[in-house]
């Protein structure tokens, strides 16, 4: 059920009962169980006023004195545990407390909630003293001015969880007033449990108050029945989700997820990505619960490991030899390896073939040829030019090169015997 350690957050209130986790102001107590996380120990919750008579005390211990008796006390009520050595006792005593609507003279009761620890093994003990009054006269309780009738006072514990809780026989009912001569270990007036989350072990209810079974159990986190012979089905509930299988444990299940599902109770849904990895830059994403890989531009494959060969749809004509890249190819080109003398751009035009398109200036295959700084024309119209030079441009035509004269519509093609080129 829960297991009160030094660092657990633990509240007395005055209504008698310790909670844990948050307070519980409700004064008209309701039977167990009772859920929402409301963890409490109850010895006696009714609708205490110790504002007209009685006080509540509580303090906690390490006195070496008081462990040895818990520890003793745990001993001769679960043998099963001869290790046990209590570590830390808080006690909380409800001293000669009257009702709502009571007064000075008025009936009182004085009992006891004592928790023990050794940090593994957690139990509870309730002491009554003496039990006059069961009811406070609230109207939502109903009890008259002698503490009586109405909704009476509920004793026992509570998981918090709607399944784990026990309640004292005779809680809610005018018999509650004879608690002090109940018991499940022996002693009149004494009820003891462990609180934490034990297996079955219940204990045998010695003592019964008139009209209710020869006997009863007091049974443990995750059993009930008269015997404590039932195993509570923590499946009953359906806790968990997306279709996943639950399989009962003793006061604990656990959920078989579908596939697509991760979580205690299943209900996160899992990204089909969070396995697959996309190689060479890919992304992946989740489509219809399958994880798929994006390729960047040139890779191909499931996860994007293999490089598309461009050079497989055979892309160079004319004999070209392709050689594939990242997302794109190319060919060797004839102009590697020739030498053009730094005065051109090389021109690819067939698998072994090129030319080289000359700077201005230079002609020849592979431009090695310098035009004459001095051209003289020797055209019949231009016999006044023959003793002066002129400007002229040099352009290369394959094997032969043409003379532009300067201010001029005249050109002169010479052939000349050309070396190197292809």
């Amino acid at each position: 059920m829960m297991k009160p350690e030094v660092k657990l957050m633990y509240l007395v209130n005055n209504n008698g009962i310790i909670s844990f986790l948050r307070e519980v102001s409700q004064f008209t107590p309701v039977a167990f169980p009772i859920s929402n996380d409301r963890r409490v120990v109850a010895a006696f919750w009714a609708d205490v006023d110790n504002r007209r008579a009685g006080k509540v005390y509580y303090r906690e211990t390490r006195d070496q004195t008081v462990l040895e008796k818990a520890t003793k006390d745990i001993w001769q009520y679960f043998p099963e545990f001869p290790e046990f050595s209590a570590q830390w006792v808080f006690i909380a005593t409800w001293n000669q407390v009257t009702f709502f609507g009571g007064n000075s003279l008025s009936p009182v009761n004085t009992f006891q909630i004592v928790l023990i620890t050794d940090g593994i093994l957690s139990f509870t003990v309730f002491n009554y003293e003496s039990i006059t009054w069961t009811t406070g006269m609230h109207a939502s309780s109903g009890g008259n001015s002698a503490g009586l009738g109405g909704i009476a006072a509920q004793a026992g514990f509570n998981a918090g969880d709607g399944k784990r809780y026990f309640n004292i026989p005779g809680s809610r009912t005018d018999d509650i007033v004879d608690v002090e001569m109940t018991t499940n270990v022996g002693i009149p007036g004494r009820w003891v449990f462990r609180i934490d989350d034990a297996q079955n072990a219940g204990k045998c209810i010695e003592d019964c108050i008139t009209g209710n079974p020869s006997y009863s159990c007091s049974c443990l986190a995750g059993f009930t029945g008269k015997q404590c012979h039932i195993d509570v089905d923590e499946c009953a509930s359906n806790p968990c989700r997306n279709k996943a299988s639950c399989i009962d444990g003793i006061n604990n299940f656990r959920c078989l997820c579908p596939p697509g599902f991760k979580g205690a109770l299943c209900e996160i849904e899992e990204s089909p990505c969070e396995a697959k990895e996309c190689l060479n830059g890919g992304e992946c994403q989740a489509a219809n619960r399958t994880a798929v890989c994006l390729c960047q531009p040139g890779y191909t494959g499931e996860d994007c490991e293999a490089e598309l060969n461009e050079c497989e749809s055979n892309p160079c004509l004319n004999g070209g030899q392709c050689m594939d890249l990242v997302d794109n190819y190319t060919y060797p080109s004839a102009c590697e390896g020739k030498n053009c003398r730094n005065r051109q751009t090389c021109n690819y035009i067939r698998p072994g073939r090129y030319i080289c398109t000359c700077s201005p200036g230079y002609y020849g295959n592979n431009c090695q040829f310098e035009c004459p700084v001095h051209v003289f024309p020797i055209h019949a119209r231009m016999r006044a030019l023959v003793l002066k030079p002129v400007k002229a441009t040099c352009v290369n035509v394959l094997r032969d090169f043409q003379v532009l004269i300067a201010g001029t519509r005249f050109r002169r093609t010479v052939s000349v015997e050309m070396g190197g080129g292809a």
